[in-house]
């Protein structure tokens, strides 16, 4: 089993995590997403934050990296958006299919991104 990390190297990684959100929330966003690149990538707060950070960003790349497979209806909304804009309207359609139910997703929900999948089609 993997060897905790030490109270030092936990409290340097709280530190990053509680210093990316003051960046962010003074909209630096290149500096919060530098503070994040210090932390594990692991789920939770850092996790939630990171993708935050890249969509303010626009790496719609690294989004699609980051996320995945989605944990959560946000999730997933995120990473179609981030598939329809790098012009991946078929990925996008396959990824709601993949995890609609996974991350319980209504199907209002479903309708709607299909729908916003269709206008980015459209538009291209």
């Amino acid at each position: 089993s993997p060897t905790p990390p030490s109270p030092a190297r936990t409290a340097a990684i709280t530190a990053a995590i509680d210093d990316a959100y003051r960046a962010f929330a003074e909209h630096d966003l290149p500096r919060a997403l530098g503070l994040l690149s210090t932390v594990p990538a692991q789920g939770g707060p850092a996790r939630k934050l990171r993708i935050e950070v890249l969509s303010g960003l626009e790496d719609w790349e690294e989004v699609n990296k980051t996320i995945g497979e989605p944990t959560s209806q946000e999730e997933l909304m995120i990473l179609v958006d981030a598939l329809c804009r790098l012009g991946s309207q078929g990925e996008a359609r396959e990824t709601v299919q993949r995890y609609a139910g996974a991350v319980r997703l209504g199907s209002d929900l479903k309708l709607e991104l299909e729908a916003r999948i269709s206008i980015t089609e459209s538009s291209l």
